[in-house]
């Protein structure tokens, strides 16, 4: 049986169930690419789901893991 075949109420309700569940499928991964915008006290604040209106989204995460931010950022002074 294939979605092309339903007809009337029934394809609806075909549509609707896929729909259904790719939603389900895809909102862990909106939620993870929004979390990675957080700042560290947003992230254990509470749930926010929409930037620029119940945060302001941030760099920070992805600041942390460039290979600049892992070089030191003062060269120790050789004894003399």
């Amino acid at each position: 049986m294939s979605v092309r075949t339903l007809q009337g109420n029934r394809r609806w309700l075909a549509l609707g169930g896929c729909l259904l569940w790719l939603a389900f499928t895809l909102f862990p991964l909106y939620w993870v690419a929004i979390t990675s915008f957080k700042t560290p006290l947003a992230v254990v604040g509470g749930p926010t789901y929409l930037p620029f209106v119940d945060f302001e989204p941030t760099l920070t995460a992805w600041n942390e893991l460039s290979p600049a931010s892992a070089a030191p950022s003062t060269t120790p002074s050789s004894p003399r």
